[in-house]
C-alpha cells in the first residue's frame, strides 16, 4: 500500500507544475542596437496559442525570461518578438511596463506584428543575438 502511495504522489507531483502542461524552453542571449549593448529593457515572446514570456534586458544581456515563474523560459515553438530598449538615463513616470520611458530604438521593434523578430524556441536553453539596426 506504501509503495502506491509513493507511486500516486509522484505522478500527482509530475502535473503540479505552474506551467499548465505547456513545455518550455529557458533563453539567454544578447541585444544590440547599432553594435551597442542596450542598457535596459524588455523583450517579449509570443508563440501563438501560449501565454507571452516577458524577460528583462540589463546591459544588453537576456535575464529573468518568464511565462509562469521567474526564469521559468518561452513556450516551445515559433515565437514573435518585440523589444523594448530604454534610456537609463530617464527613468521618469515608468508607468505600465515601463511604456512611459523614453525608447532608444525605432518603435517597430515594440510590436511582434512589425519587429520581423522571430526565432524557434526549442524545450532547451536557447541562446539568441539581437543585431538592430535602424
Amino acid at each position: 500500500m506504501r509503495m502506491y502511495l509513493l507511486l500516486f504522489l509522484s505522478i500527482l507531483s509530475l502535473g503540479c507544475g505552474s506551467s499548465n502542461g505547456v513545455q518550455l524552453g529557458t533563453v539567454v542571449g544578447t541585444v544590440h542596437y547599432l553594435d551597442e549593448p542596450i542598457p535596459d529593457g524588455k523583450i517579449i515572446f509570443e508563440v501563438p496559442g501560449s501565454r507571452p514570456a516577458v524577460g528583462q534586458i540589463v546591459h544588453g544581456e537576456i535575464v529573468d525570461v518568464t511565462t509562469y515563474e521567474v526564469g521559468d523560459g518561452v513556450p516551445v515553438g515559433e515565437a514573435k518578438i518585440a523589444i523594448f530598449g530604454f534610456d537609463p538615463k530617464n527613468d521618469g513616470d515608468q508607468g505600465y511596463m515601463d511604456m512611459n520611458r523614453k525608447s532608444i530604438i525605432p518603435t517597430h521593434y515594440n510590436n511582434p506584428s512589425t519587429s520581423e523578430l522571430v526565432c524557434t524556441i526549442k524545450p532547451e536553453q536557447n541562446e539568441l543575438e539581437f543585431e538592430l539596426t535602424k
